[in-house]
């Protein structure tokens, strides 16, 4: 087997010291999924900030962007890596439509429950769908693919409940996170072609941080009290490293089986909001998210293998 069909990992847990050898989708898969345990708590912080002060859901997204990028830098240093990319056009088209999403997405978190903020933020994987014919090194489709895409549509009309009397503005800030998350994927997995983790994310965290510090600095943040700058660092922090180990962990693994991973944010989301903001579990939303977590496992077609391998037997 060839080594580079494998990926080592250090470990110095309990009575595992040394290397272990995993498959490279596999470290890939452990990768994102940590990384939907980090962006899920980083969305509790942000909801605690909205509850305890007036400052706005803009001012997580820039501590947000200012940790990451005094981290990136720092790791930069250390290991001597020059900031130049060598595809400038995917790299800043990925750093720009991250900031678009991440500012909706913190403008839903403060807007609406943290549950419907990442069950809509993670719609991103049928725009993603959408998207792939455009890309270089395109694959065609199956047919029932599109049937995934209209049953993530349901889903959401479901979690957002679009009628002029009920539509929750957050639940639209969600849904518009999910569609520029979307595009922002697709550019990541194109720049990982060319630049390693650190370059992109160097320009994602250093101009995200410059364009959320005109709308992020406000008086009520300058007013606010110790606890909420704390909790602001705690955003910065998780959602540092939830991008980190985001942005390293497609370099291992495809979009569409990353994208099905990635969705486990969902389910941290919920159980971290029921438990700790007591956001309502109706059966719209519920069934709404039902329907947006099966079209995720349809559309990253993990199932056709095992329907393939069935059909052999």
């Amino acid at each position: 087997m060839a080594s580079s069909y494998y990926h080592y990992v250090d470990s110095s847990i309990g009575l595992l010291y040394g290397r272990i050898r995993l498959r490279r989708v596999h470290y890939g898969a452990l990768l994102l999924g940590v990384a939907a345990l980090f962006f899920a708590l980083t969305t509790v912080f942000a909801k605690l900030v909205g509850q305890q002060s007036e400052v706005g859901g803009v001012a997580s997204a820039f501590f947000r962007y200012l940790v990451g990028f005094v981290a990136i830098t720092a790791l930069a240093a250390r290991k001597h890596v020059r900031p130049l990319p060598n595809s400038w056009t995917f790299t800043l088209l990925r750093a720009l439509l991250n900031i678009a999403a991440s500012v909706f997405f913190f403008l839903a978190v403060e807007f609406t429950t943290i549950t419907n903020a990442n069950l809509l933020n993670l719609t991103s994987p049928v725009f993603i769908f959408l998207l792939a014919p455009f890309m270089p090194g395109y694959q065609r489709r199956p047919g029932v693919d599109y049937l995934f895409l209209a049953l993530t549509m349901i889903g959401a009309w479901l979690v957002v409940v679009p009628s002029f009397d009920q539509v929750n503005l957050g639940d639209l800030y969600g849904l518009a996170s999910g569609v520029l998350g979307g595009i922002a994927i697709t550019m990541l997995y194109q720049a990982r072609r060319y630049d390693n983790a650190i370059v992109i994310l160097f320009y994602q965290m250093g101009l995200g941080t410059i364009l959320t510090m005109a709308w992020g600095l406000t008086p009520e943040l300058m007013h606010a009290s110790a606890e909420v700058w704390l909790l602001l660092f705690g955003v910065g922090v998780c959602g540092a490293l939830a991008q980190f180990l985001l942005t390293e962990g497609y370099h291992f693994i495809d979009t569409q089986r990353g994208s099905i991973i990635s969705s486990s944010q969902i389910l941290f989301a919920a159980v971290m909001g029921v438990l700790l903001f007591g956001d309502p579990v109706t059966w719209r939303t519920s069934l709404g998210g039902l329907s947006i977590l099966l079209s995720l496992i349809g559309i990253s077609g993990v199932w056709r293998g095992r329907v393939k391998l069935f059909r052999r037997n």
